[in-house]
């Protein structure tokens, strides 16, 4: 009957229902519930079983940035990425979550949408609920928050598109030494010709990427048939732009995507114009997803190391909020290469 007449009078009183109410409803001391939402295995299942019957009941949800004051210590990690549609970074944030759970935080993901405004309206907002720090792969070469993050002393680590003398922590690849690998099998087989697909070449991961390929070409003496083709950051941009170049010309002989979306609509358009791989043209790209490997002729692929860059991300990040002032680091990671026959050895043909 107690129980009844609790939930009784809290439906009369207005307000988001508090973990005093919870304890009334379960019948227990507000010490104990607080323990089952913070974990403590010391609790009674059937007290567990108490607390989480009046939470489901009441609706009561927790107040996160309350309990991080009350606790001392910030335990919610911002990560900002370029989007969600992208399947690297959508496998980044599955990474980076697993990490930060792992290093005892949790995980606030947004989007900024490829957009200036969005991303600088994310870092204010992430400074506002005073985030642990900020994980952050920039829209940009030139981060537009730096001095807000500066002043505020916000923890941060960039991501993947790190910026020239980047002023924060940085994680991320070798971009020109990894390009300049899956570059030389497409010179090893005989090709002297090679389209390269690019987003932006503004973006420092792609032009650094470029100069890889380039570096690859001039070890061959085929400088003179890198081509470029710049399709913009999402599929249907690049759908659009190799459509074109796949229209007004004759169709590339060998294909390297910088990036997962490219190596996608390249595909789009071999298949539309009746072409195939590797017989008419010989194609890798960067970032290795699933579909690729279960293509007629799976595709050759630079594979990052998306949990690697996500634990060290972290654990950079984690000892920048522990009170770490050394100089800004930086690391870089190694990739594999995964060749697949995508590339047809013409050597003896051209």
């Amino acid at each position: 009957m107690a129980k009844d007449g609790s939930r009784k009078s809290r439906e009369k009183r207005a307000g988001r229902p508090t973990i005093y109410d919870v304890a009334r409803d379960a019948g227990l001391s507000a010490g104990t519930v607080s323990n089952v939402l913070r974990g403590v295995q010391t609790v009674s299942p059937e007290n567990v079983e108490k607390v989480r019957s009046s939470i489901q009941a009441l609706g009561y949800r927790r107040d996160v940035l309350a309990a991080h004051f009350r606790q001392g210590r910030r335990t919610l990690m911002g990560l900002i990425i370029p989007d969600f549609v992208n399947p690297f970074y959508s496998a980044l944030v599955v990474a980076c979550e697993r990490a930060a759970e792992r290093h005892g935080y949790r995980l606030v993901t947004v989007s900024n949408h490829e957009n200036l405004a969005a991303e600088e309206r994310h870092i204010e907002e992430l400074i506002g609920i005073r985030a642990a720090g900020i994980l952050i792969v920039p829209s940009s070469a030139n981060l537009p928050a730096v001095a807000a993050l500066r002043d505020d002393g916000m923890p941060t680590v960039v991501l993947d598109r790190v910026m020239p003398d980047c002023p924060f922590d940085s994680v991320g690849i070798n971009n020109a030494a990894t390009a300049t690998c899956i570059a030389r099998p497409f010179f090893e087989a005989g090709h002297r010709t090679l389209t390269v697909i690019a987003t932006s070449l503004a973006l420092p991961n792609m032009d650094a990427r470029l100069a890889g390929v380039i570096a690859a070409a001039r070890e061959y003496g085929a400088t003179q048939g890198i081509e470029v083709v710049r399709c913009g950051l999402d599929l249907e941009n690049a759908s659009a732009a190799l459509r074109h170049r796949f229209e007004t010309g004759k169709p590339p002989k060998a294909i390297l995507s910088l990036f997962i979306q490219g190596t996608l609509a390249a595909l789009q358009q071999i298949s539309r114009a009746g072409l195939a791989v590797p017989g008419d043209i010989s194609i890798a790209g960067f970032d290795d997803v699933e579909w690729m490997r279960v293509m007629p002729v799976p595709i050759s692929a630079v594979n990052q190391p998306i949990a690697a860059l996500a634990e060290t991300a972290v654990a950079m990040l984690d000892e920048r909020i522990a009170g770490n002032d050394a100089p800004p680091r930086e690391s870089r990671l190694e990739c594999s290469l995964e060749l697949r026959g995508s590339i047809r050895d013409v050597s003896r043909q051209d």
